[in-house]
């Protein structure tokens, strides 16, 4: 069973009560058998079943935000995930409550990299932005496109911006390893903000400028 919960726990709780008791504070609100999404019509489901486009085995939550009432989850591209960047719909399905893609389908077509190939980590930031480092892997090993950041206007839904990251930015050039995970946004206005990425692989921190689209890549020789 997959879900997501919630948690409502008082100083006095963390004190005086053990483990047991801080798991039985959370709230359950939404829970999957597996996950689903909604294609519009069963038989746009069974179609994307038949290609291999969608298999429930291969889907499962991986990073999950929250806008008001919309419920960002993420799922890492493996062959079977039809969508990565998802909302939590209205409608419930056999496995739960069904997936809707982020912004809408067409977003889920990677096959030219326009769209949105592996969610690794979403943020909303204060000024009601959506960011996704979009780490252009499918099949958790396989590069597909170049990483990027995309940015949504969560009040319309639209794209802000897409910057792809240059090459010596994302990869360690001594190892050729990297490995973009983490995302941390420190928005002091909505151009003055700063992006910070874990390259776990590649040992490094990378940090994006909004308002020059600039990239910087960190690291340390100890």
């Amino acid at each position: 069973c997959l879900g997501i919960a919630c948690q409502g726990i008082t100083g006095a709780t963390v004190r005086e009560n053990s483990s047991r008791n801080l798991a039985n504070s959370m709230n359950v609100i939404h829970e999957w058998k597996y996950l689903d999404y909604d294609f519009g019509s069963d038989e746009k489901r069974q179609a994307a079943i038949q290609s291999g486009e969608y298999d429930h085995t291969k889907n499962y939550p991986f990073d999950v935000d929250r806008w008001h009432d919309m419920t960002f989850v993420t799922v890492l591209r493996y062959k079977g995930v039809p969508s990565s960047l998802n909302v939590i719909s209205k409608k419930i399905g056999n496995g739960g409550p069904l997936l809707q893609p982020y912004p809408d389908w067409s977003w889920a077509n990677y096959k030219d990299c326009s769209g949105i190939v592996s969610a690794y980590k979403i943020a909303i930031d204060k000024f009601d932005r959506l960011w996704v480092l979009d780490s252009g892997i499918i099949n958790n090993t396989q590069p597909m496109c170049s990483p990027k950041l995309h940015v949504f206007d969560l009040n319309t839904s639209q794209q802000i911006k897409q910057v792809m990251m240059p090459h010596d930015i994302a990869i360690n050039a001594t190892t050729g390893k990297g490995g973009l995970e983490n995302l941390v946004v420190q928005a002091m206005d909505p151009m003055n903000t700063l992006v910070y990425m874990a390259d776990s692989k590649g040992d490094a921190l990378i940090v994006y400028q909004n308002s020059d689209d600039s990239f910087h890549r960190l690291t340390s020789n100890t």
